[in-house]
C-alpha cells in the first residue's frame, strides 16, 4: 500500500486527523512560512497590527500591537468583551454592532483585498477575528 501524504496550507497551524487516516503528513512549506499579519484600519487610519499566532476552528488568533487610534475604539471592545463575559447576550451584541459601524478593516501586510466582513474581539494584546 502507498503511503499517503496530505499537503495543507502553510497557514494552517493545527490539522486532525481521524486515527490510521494518513501514514504520513507533510506540511509543505511549513519552515519557510512566512509570518502574516493585517493592519486594522479605519479608513485612513491605523488602529493596530494583528500578527498570526495560530488559527483555531473558525478563528485566526493573533498578537494584537495597538496604534495611537487604537484609544478612540478601545472603549468599544471593553464593552463587548465585558457583556459577553458577564453572560449578558442583549448587551454583548449591541456593542458588537456598535464595532461594526466603525466600518473596521483589516488590510493584508502582504497584499491581498482587504477583508471588510468579520467579528473582532480584542482584549490587551491579543486579537482574534472571524470572517
Amino acid at each position: 500500500m502507498a503511503e499517503q501524504i496530505a499537503e495543507v496550507d502553510p497557514s494552517m497551524r493545527r490539522i486532525h486527523l481521524p486515527p490510521g487516516r494518513w501514514s504520513a503528513l507533510r506540511i509543505k512549506g511549513e519552515s519557510d512560512m512566512a509570518e502574516k499579519s493585517w493592519q486594522l484600519r479605519q479608513k485612513d487610519r491605523l488602529v493596530g497590527t494583528l500578527t498570526l499566532e495560530e488559527i483555531d476552528m473558525f478563528w485566526s488568533d493573533c498578537r494584537f500591537e495597538p496604534a495611537p487610534a487604537w484609544d478612540d475604539l478601545r472603549p468599544l471592545f471593553a464593552v463587548s468583551r465585558d457583556a459577553w463575559v458577564r453572560g449578558d447576550e442583549e448587551a454583548a451584541l449591541a456593542a458588537d454592532a456598535a464595532i461594526q459601524d466603525e466600518a473596521l478593516i483589516l488590510v493584508p501586510d502582504g497584499g491581498g483585498d482587504p477583508i471588510t466582513d468579520f467579528l473582532l474581539r480584542i482584549d490587551g494584546e491579543t486579537a482574534r477575528f472571524r470572517h
